[in-house]
């Protein structure tokens, strides 16, 4: 599905990678990325996540991504996540913390754990 929704924005097949190995965090995700792109051809990987989760992509990757890999993290154009007013759903607000505690947990160098 994911390989549909980027081909149907325009992005031409041959430049989509889609990572095998199933995850279930973004620390996860992002170790596979990082190991993925290390056996490929150096360059930059664009990143896509939501609004939200964007700046705690982007500090992850700072923590455990290496100074010679470049990622781009954006978000996707049709987020309806407002930051402006993120309090103004419990939704909004739920993914915010959610999303302060994991920006929190990295700069703490990860010391709490996903869910076994």
């Amino acid at each position: 599905m994911n390989r549909q929704v980027l081909e149907n924005l325009g992005v031409p097949p041959q430049s989509i990678e889609i990572i095998p190995q199933p995850v279930d965090n973004t620390l996860a995700e992002l170790r596979a990325v990082l190991h993925y792109a290390g056996r490929q051809a150096p360059g930059p990987i664009i990143i896509v996540s939501s609004k939200t989760h964007t700046r705690r992509v982007r500090v992850i990757w700072d923590k455990i991504g290496t100074p010679a890999q470049l990622a781009i993290v954006r978000y996707t154009p049709k987020d309806t996540y407002n930051p402006v007013r993120w309090w103004a759903s419990t939704r909004d607000a739920q993914t915010s913390f959610r999303d302060m505690f994991g920006i929190l947990n990295a700069w703490a160098g990860f010391p709490i754990s996903p869910r076994e």
